[in-house]
């Protein structure tokens, strides 16, 4: 399948979405879509049969679509006040999900377990942008709403908040092929160069690795192939991959710090450079400014998310954005999370 992305489906421009049958010539297969609530299509997905494309389903906006199997018509089969964002279907089971956000809750999120014909709703208590589930009887379900992860062990009659961040921007979420381990992927929260992190869990969302990723672009799907190999596709830098398990994760493990420190700056006194160490047991949101005597903001060294471990940062006193500054007492203090310290430094010319 192939979607045009932001393409209209009006008169002048019908054909938005294709497929191609085994590698094929891609065919049109845009008939049906309700243009006036339809201006795009975000997802399609379905299950396979020996004909062309197999039985499919598709968000656009406002409504749902269904494509029966050997047609070439979409039927639309569901319609929200507020807009689908996410869909997946399953293959072994024939269960449908359909989630995004609607009402005053921002809640959507419905499921069919008879290839579309009925449709029952959850409630995660979030809105839906992306989702997925494991098991035989479709009992494990998580969902994101972009900050957080909401997880059923019930087929979604209970759910849990397993995940959070204020920092970043959940972008996909999946388990792995045995249902053992979450995989998550995120964005920077304030794109200038974003940055990508990967968190992993073995134990249902208890506790969580992370790993810096290689990828300064945002990310916008994630798969799993059944070897657990993930494939990561970004806007502009191409499709990766990852193989767990990820053995810069577990070595990153292993030298986590158990506490937060902020150490005195060495040299000092200095001139014109410094170095000023600190450690951070937990991933967060980490600021590192530098104040003078009367308070006043000099320099911002950190201002970003950082996975927890040990960094080094080398102040200059007279390069950068830093204005040439005189002797004297400064001060440099960090946040992250509830943690809060100050210590002083001297300038000596």
């Amino acid at each position: 399948w192939a979607i045009g992305i932001g393409a209209k489906p009006d008169l002048n421009n019908s054909e938005f979405i294709f497929c191609s049958f085994t590698g094929q010539t891609p065919t049109p297969m845009s008939y049906g879509i309700d243009t006036y609530h339809t201006t795009l299509i975000q997802r399609i997905d379905g299950f396979q049969d020996p004909s062309i494309c197999g039985e499919t389903y598709a968000i656009g906006e406002r409504m749902l679509y269904r494509r029966n199997f050997l047609d070439t018509v979409w039927y639309p089969i569901n319609f929200t006040l507020g807009n689908f964002e996410s869909l997946k279907a399953r293959e072994d089971n024939k269960y449908v999900y359909a989630g995004g956000a609607e009402g005053y809750t921002f809640v959507l999120l419905i499921r069919s377990s008879d290839n579309g014909t009925n449709w029952e709703h959850l409630n995660p208590y979030c809105s839906v942008y992306d989702l997925d589930f494991f098991g035989q009887l479709d009992h494990k379900i998580i969902v994101t709403d972009r900050f957080k992860i909401m997880s059923s062990s019930d087929s979604g009659v209970h759910w849990s908040q397993i995940f959070r961040t204020d920092s970043l921007t959940i972008q996909n979420i999946s388990y792995s092929s045995d249902g053992q381990r979450i995989f998550v992927v995120t964005n920077t929260l304030f794109y200038g160069l974003p940055k990508t992190y990967f968190f992993v869990s073995s134990d249902n969302g208890n506790t969580w690795e992370t790993l810096q990723l290689p990828i300064y672009d945002l990310v916008i799907d994630m798969d799993i192939d059944t070897e657990d190999a993930i494939y990561l596709a970004s806007i502009s830098s191409g499709v990766f991959r990852l193989k767990f398990p990820i053995v810069a994760i577990e070595d990153a493990k292993k030298n986590f710090p158990n506490e937060y420190q902020l150490h005195q700056n060495y040299p000092n006194p200095f001139n014109p450079n410094t170095v000023i160490s600190y450690q951070l047991p937990v991933s967060g949101l980490v600021s590192l400014k530098v104040y003078d005597i009367l308070g006043n903001e000099v320099a911002t060294l950190v201002n970003e998310y950082r996975p927890a471990g040990k960094y080094n940062v080398e102040f200059h006193s007279h390069s950068g954005n830093v204005r040439n500054l005189s002797s004297g007492v400064y001060f440099y203090t960090i946040k992250a999370g509830s943690f809060v310290e100050t210590k002083k430094m001297i300038l000596l010319r």
